[in-house]
């Protein structure tokens, strides 16, 4: 028997909806929990009909709401999280429209509540989806289909981690007895075969049977595998049916048809799908070929009206010299980019060429007949357009004007060092950047490491840009200072009648280099080489002779200055420290430190008053407890500590993540020897 309605707002709801349908609308909203959710309908003024609280089930919430509001529930609205699939895909199985909202946006709107409880919550939630759905990022949730695909591949990828791991188990115990699996073993019956035969020599020669301990963990090694090609067999199964893998899979059968045999590439980098991908890059038909081309079969055609057109700016840029010339130049003659339909029907071209097409067309090695692929160079199936000889010329004009050489006039603090600087091994360090609000902190990075963010090799290169500049120039500063010792290094004989002349161009160079003057620095630097424990600057002897006035007749190339500076790594980047213990850009006080002092001050003086304590300033700043302690205890460093950091003396060991994790000591004295100071 049917429990009979008694909730009067539910009843005056439904007599609305009788009466008008748009009257007795209502909006549901769910704050799902593992196991129970709640549940809050709003009318359409946002009055609160009904709250409750039931299992988290897309059945039971699907009863309750039409038994209760039949048809009337015009929108359900959840936020993202681990049961919001299951839940969406079973209530719009029921006929119900439901919105999944991103739950952090979700929570921000929330968090503005005083009390934060899961009847609030979905009371909250209700009212987002009544009024303020447009203002969030409504989430597209998956199929079942597409789940049950995905656990596919994610219990495979867990099942060969589990026989990866069980095998290298197993080379770890063999090897305490000096027994070594041979790499190279495809499948597990061979691995097996291998594994008994190490098992049998280590019997004889040491008279031990492992036998009975690894024997089971071979046994569960080959079980995994046969799961592991039970999951392969039925993701082929659902790709063979699904029209779209098989378009992958008979693409994937025809370029490998290009490459013939996989092995006679020399390349370890280059697997077979980017061989795959290489082999048809220059006869893409999935949209627009370059200009100057068209689609001809696997091969490209050359269109000719459109091929003069690259020609044409190709000779432009070899007479005016720079991008923005070429831009409007072609802007004046009339010449725009021609008006092209790709396959998948999008018109481009109709309007003037833009520096960024410009740059493109000049670099893109396709108009040489050449495939260029990290760092491998393919020959095309197509004809040229330009000329090797047009296109070298070309190559070296973008070079020269390329960033890295710029006056860098514009920058508010411009890298000096750029293209001139290279690790030990002649690595070139990269200039790079990051930005923490409106603060830009530059780095010379390895290139390697700039390409690749993943890499964590233990001797890639990230060093403070501020850093290593400071001391390049204090280094070339000294040694201009003493201009008759560096011109004795350079084996330059000066003449008695010049010597107050050359002494006082010399003292006008140091002072350029102490301003940073980037022209200066670039002609005296030829190259930095950054090594542990020093670092090495090649100074050009023709740029300092030009400098000072002087006759550079057989004069060296270059000499080398050292400055003996080692490197200390702090994270990801690395300091540059003195023999000292100081770091290089002593002087200059830390904008951090000194701002960390301040709060520990400042924090300090109100829990004096004796009207705050820890916890609520914790909630006034929105961080835990414990932050706020580490930081208050800064109040009592020891006054030379504070000195120190005030006047930006402070050894690296100074910095603010040590100060707020070290066991700092009462005593003064302790802290000073804590800090190596």
């Amino acid at each position: 028997m049917t429990k009979k309605i008694t909730n009067p707002e539910i009843l005056a709801i439904r007599a609305a909806a009788e009466v008008d349908p748009a009257c007795g609308r209502v909006w549901v909203g769910l704050d799902v929990g593992l196991k129970s959710t709640s549940v809050c309908v709003l009318d359409r003024d946002g009055k609160v009909v009904h709250q409750v609280s039931m299992k988290t089930h897309p059945t039971e919430i699907g009863r309750y709401l039409a038994k209760n509001f039949a048809s009337n529930v015009a929108v359900v609205g959840m936020e993202t999280g681990a049961m919001s699939a299951h839940l969406a895909g079973g209530l719009r199985k029921q006929g119900h429209q439901v919105a999944v909202m991103d739950a952090l946006q979700v929570h921000r709107v929330l968090s503005l509540k005083r009390n934060k409880t899961d009847t609030n919550d979905a009371r909250g939630i209700a009212e987002i989806t009544r009024t303020g759905r447009d203002y969030l990022t409504e989430v597209y949730v998956k199929s079942a289909a597409c789940f049950e695909v995905r656990a596919q591949l994610i219990m495979r990828h867990r099942l060969v981690q589990q026989r990866l791991a069980n095998e290298n188990m197993i080379r770890g115990l063999l090897r305490v007895y000096g027994g070594r699996v041979e790499p190279g073993a495809k499948s597990s019956a061979t691995y097996r075969d291998r594994v008994v035969e190490q098992l049998l020599i280590i019997q004889d020669r040491e008279g031990i049977n492992l036998r009975p301990r690894i024997l089971p963990v071979l046994d569960l090694c080959e079980r995994l595998q046969r799961d592991v090609v039970r999951i392969e067999t039925e993701l082929e199964a659902l790709a063979a049916a699904n029209p779209v893998c098989r378009r992958f899979m008979v693409g994937a059968a025809r370029c490998r048809s290009e490459i013939g045999a996989p092995s006679m590439i020399k390349s370890p980098r280059l697997t077979d799908l980017q061989l795959i991908l290489l082999s048809t890059a220059s006869q893409r038909d999935d949209g627009n070929p370059p200009l100057g081309y068209q689609p001809n079969g696997r091969t490209l055609a050359i269109v000719e009206d459109h091929a003069d057109i690259v020609r044409h700016i190709f000779a432009r840029y070899l007479d005016l010299g720079n991008v923005r010339l070429v831009a409007d130049a072609l802007a004046s003659e009339g010449i725009i980019a021609p008006e092209r339909t790709a396959t998948t029907r999008r018109v481009t071209g109709g309007r003037p060429f833009t520096r960024g097409q410009i740059y493109k067309l000049l670099s893109n090695p396709i108009y040489i007949g050449e495939i260029h692929h990290k760092g491998q160079i393919h020959d095309g199936k197509h004809e040229a357009i330009i000329d090797r000889d047009i296109w070298d010329a070309v190559q070296q004009m973008l070079a020269t004007n390329r960033q890295g050489e710029r006056s860098g006039s514009r920058a508010s603090s411009p890298s000096l060092l750029a293209s001139r600087i290279v690790d030990q091994h002649g690595e070139p360090l990269v200039a790079a950047h990051a930005c923490k609000g409106k603060v830009r902190y530059r780095y010379y990075v390895n290139r390697s490491l700039q390409h690749n963010a993943d890499r964590h090799a233990t001797d890639s290169l990230r060093i403070p840009a501020r850093e290593i500049e400071t001391a390049v120039v204090t280094s070339l500063a000294t040694a201009l200072d003493d201009p008759l010792a560096l011109l004795t290094q350079a084996g330059i004989t000066l003449e008695s009648d010049r010597l107050r002349t050359i002494l006082k161009k010399a003292e006008q160079l140091a002072a350029s280099v102490r301003h940073k003057q980037r022209d200066v620095i670039s002609d005296l630097v030829a190259r930095v080489v950054v090594h542990p424990h020093e670092i090495a600057i090649r100074l050009s002897v023709a740029a300092l002779c030009r400098a000072c006035t002087i006759d550079p007749a057989n004069s060296p190339d270059g000499i080398t200055l050292t400055e003996p500076v080692r490197l200390t790594r702090t994270g990801l980047a690395l300091r540059l420290i003195q023999r000292d213990g100081r770091p290089v850009t002593q002087g200059k006080p830390d904008p951090g430190l000194i701002a960390l002092l301040r709060k520990a001050r400042n924090w300090w003086r109100q829990l004096q008053t004796g009207t705050i304590d820890i916890a609520t300033i914790a909630d006034q700043e929105k961080v835990n407890d414990s932050w706020v302690s580490r930081v208050v205890r800064l109040n009592f460093l020891a006054p030379v500590i504070v000195e120190a950091i005030l006047a930006g003396t402070q050894p690296a060991s100074v910095s603010a993540t040590a100060l707020r994790t070290a066991n700092l000591p009462i005593d003064w004295n302790e802290q000073i020897a804590l800090f190596g100071m």
